[in-house]
């Protein structure tokens, strides 16, 4: 699967098949995860694979009691290791530790989505308790789990019941925030007029843009 496909493909899965995960996957993903760019290269991610049953029902307790948790195989849970990156960042360093595991967790969705795998971001959770249950010292941060498995259904098949992503034309500004321009040679909207309900005139796309 290519880059751009496996990121317009991926999405967050809350059921899973029952169906073990070789722990070889696993590690191709993490690998994918420490490829990741971070601050100064100080590479501070740190990541714990949970398998056991029991664990993996106390840290979906842990997450507020989002027991569909329970059916992924494996949970990962990312940490991030302060001390480096707080040595040479100072203050700074608060915001860096997040954005470098973040680009981390980004990666491991995306490799997971290549290899056929579901997974979810999971950012909500009692960090006390998470920490006394996996042994996690008070100088490592907790940044995420991940439940990990083979998915129950075909996600994109239930995008319908979902958000659609906003445009990309009402996302984007160009040179100041909130400065928009309608240019067809930026923005594909020719192919999207067919699309658009013949009441809605160019007049009214224009101010739309310039909202």
């Amino acid at each position: 699967m290519d880059t751009i496909k496996a990121i317009k493909e991926r999405r967050s899965i809350r059921r899973y098949l029952d169906k073990e995960i070789k722990l070889e996957i696993v590690s191709e993903i993490l690998e994918a995860g420490s490829y990741a760019p971070s601050s100064g290269n100080v590479q501070n991610w740190r990541f714990l694979i949970v398998k056991d049953k029991k664990k993996r029902e106390e840290i979906a307790d842990a997450c507020l009691g989002q027991t569909w948790m329970n059916q992924a195989p494996i949970h990962i849970v990312v940490c991030g290791d302060n001390k480096a990156v707080s040595s040479m960042y100072k203050k700074k360093g608060e915001k860096y530790i997040i954005q470098n595991c973040a680009a981390a967790i980004q990666n491991i969705l995306l490799a997971a989505c290549d290899k056929g795998l579901g997974s979810c971001w999971v950012g909500v959770f009692n960090e006390d308790k998470l920490r006394t249950l996996l042994g996690i010292p008070e100088n490592i941060s907790i940044e995420a789990v991940i439940p990990l498995g083979y998915p129950a259904y075909k996600p994109i098949a239930e995008d319908k019941k979902h958000r659609r992503r906003h445009r990309i034309e009402f996302l984007t500004f160009f040179e100041k925030y909130n400065e928009r321009e309608l240019d067809f040679s930026v923005w594909p909207l020719v192919k999207q007029y067919k699309k658009l309900d013949e009441k809605v005139n160019l007049g009214k796309i224009r101010k739309l843009f310039k909202k």
